[in-house]
């Protein structure tokens, strides 16, 4: 007989298996958006790599690992998992791909170890940012050690790409797809290679990984070679701002919200420029996208990260809170219990994707407020999110270094309650909310 749906019982493979982290809060949309990323993020870990989705393309995508990676150092033990990915990138270094990666060459193919597949910087960047995290959250310097010699042939291979007219990275072949900008934005995807947004998102992207491998050699104790590639990230920051900045107003290129968190996420933006770029930032956010995100598959991950750092829990807030679309909310308001490929759903897409995974590293990290960077003193910083809107309490767990940190806390009544606890024998910083809320 014919078979009917019910007769059917298929099964999760998954490369991930106990939790190392978790979070919840006084909201049931930032819990439910939290859960969904777990869940989503649980269906795209398999056969040794992170995936775009696990029914069509199935391939090891560095941009989409870009979206995930802080997230789920703070929820999984994935530092072996990564380690063992990354150095598959490193395998396939100079092997000629599907979109114009040069054979013999430092480029690395944008997905590893499934040669083949779209991207640009930002995805053959995981080759730095990747060990960086990893290396931030379990102070092991092995992984930076392993994975140094990949990362300063990719920059080699960037430097013979960038035209000494403009000091600038420009594509090297005639495939779009090597030079990709801010993908499946709600406006559209950053596509054309040579357009003035696709320079400035992957210039922005080279300055950020240039600055990484100083700071790793530094950690790897090459004081020379650290002094080298930060003077080499001085030149693409200049060349950027001259390129694509007005100082007078702050504004790159125009003011849609990835052209303004590329170059501050990074590190681009002069000090002086800064609190114009912010404001462009926050006013477009607030009251040009009405509260809304209008960034795609890398955009989101910065765009994240840049605020919470900053923090600036009060914006992250605002448009993780919305339900109506673009948002997560919207997704969660149509029934879907993983994230879509794109805001914009159409027939065909699919609908367990990794390119919007970039807000789950808010939660433990941003709302409960547990940090682990290695390279910092203490290691360990605890800044509890009682800017996140109108969230009353929140906790979470994760690793931190040699054991697990722990963040709970309340605002009820005009009462902060905040209960901590650290690694045995280890060192954190604790921030407490002042009196006023203002710092």
């Amino acid at each position: 007989s014919a078979p009917a749906p019910a007769d059917v019982v298929g099964y999760r493979l998954t490369s991930l298996g106990r939790r190392s982290g978790d979070f919840v809060c006084s909201s049931s949309l930032i819990s439910q958006i939290y859960s969904t990323t777990v869940n989503n993020y649980r269906g795209l870990t398999t056969g040794g790599m992170s995936v775009d989705c696990p029914h069509r393309e199935r391939r090891g995508y560095g941009g989409d690992g870009h979206t995930s990676y802080q997230f789920a150092l703070a929820n999984y033990p994935v530092g072996a998992f990564f380690n063992k990915w990354t150095r598959d990138f490193a395998d396939v270094q100079g092997v000629p791909g599907g979109f114009g990666t040069p054979a013999g060459t430092g480029q690395v193919p944008n997905t590893a170890p499934t040669v083949g597949g779209g991207g640009g910087p930002a995805w053959s960047g995981f080759v730095v940012t990747n060990p960086w995290q990893t290396y931030n959250t379990f102070g092991d310097t092995q992984i930076l050690e392993d994975m140094y010699p990949t990362m300063v042939k990719l920059l080699a291979f960037y430097a013979n790409a960038t035209r000494a007219s403009d000091g600038l990275l420009w594509p090297w072949d005639a495939s779009k797809w090597d030079f990709l900008g801010d993908w499946i934005t709600p406006h559209g995807s950053e596509s054309t290679a040579t357009s003035r947004e696709n320079l400035l998102f992957n210039n922005c992207y080279l300055h950020y990984i240039t600055v990484l491998v100083a700071r790793i050699s530094a950690v790897l104790g090459d004081a020379t070679a650290a002094a080298r590639y930060r003077a080499d990230a001085a030149r693409i920051a200049a060349a950027v701002n001259k390129a694509f900045g007005d100082a007078s107003t702050g504004v790159y290129v125009d003011t849609l919200q990835t052209h303004a968190v590329m170059p501050l996420a990074t590190g681009v933006v002069p000090a002086v420029v800064a609190p114009l770029t912010w404001a462009n930032l926050a006013r477009q956010i607030t009251v040009v996208d009405s509260g809304h995100l209008d960034t795609g598959l890398t955009g989101t991950y910065f765009m994240t990260k840049l605020l919470m750092e900053a923090g600036r829990n009060d914006l992250i807030f605002t448009f993780a809170n919305k339900t109506d679309f673009p948002s997560y909310g919207h997704f969660l308001k149509l029934g879907y219990t993983t994230w879509p490929e794109e805001w914009n759903v159409a027939p065909g897409d699919s609908l367990m994707h990794g390119c919007y995974n970039a807000i789950g590293l808010w939660f433990v990290e941003g709302v409960a407020g547990i940090r682990v960077h290695a390279s910092e003193s203490p290691p360990l910083t605890i800044r509890p999110g009682v800017d996140a809107g109108d969230i009353t309490w929140a906790r979470g767990h994760r690793r931190a270094l040699h054991g697990l940190a722990v963040s709970s806390w309340s605002l009820i009544g005009g009462a902060f309650t905040h209960n901590v606890t650290i690694p045995a024998g280890g060192v954190a910083k604790v921030m407490v909310p002042s009196a006023s809320g203002a710092t």
